[in-house]
């Protein structure tokens, strides 16, 4: 993940949601952080992604151009 580049940042009461998109555009990378660190990482097709017009779909439309 350290290619992907952070298109979206989405703050919440109790969390913050980070997008990022992969640099050959395939992947998006989800990082969801909680109170007291806790962070999990998810994995999406892009394609997948945008179908289910998931958090922060709109900016992935934009760089994916």
């Amino acid at each position: 993940m350290k290619d992907a580049k952070l298109i979206h940042t989405q703050h919440y009461m109790y969390s913050v949601l980070e997008v990022y998109l992969s640099k050959d555009k395939l992947k998006v990378h989800q990082v969801k952080c909680l109170t007291r660190n806790r962070c999990r990482k998810y994995t999406f097709d892009t394609q997948y992604y945008l179908d289910n017009e998931m958090v922060g779909y709109k900016f992935i439309e934009i760089n994916n151009i």
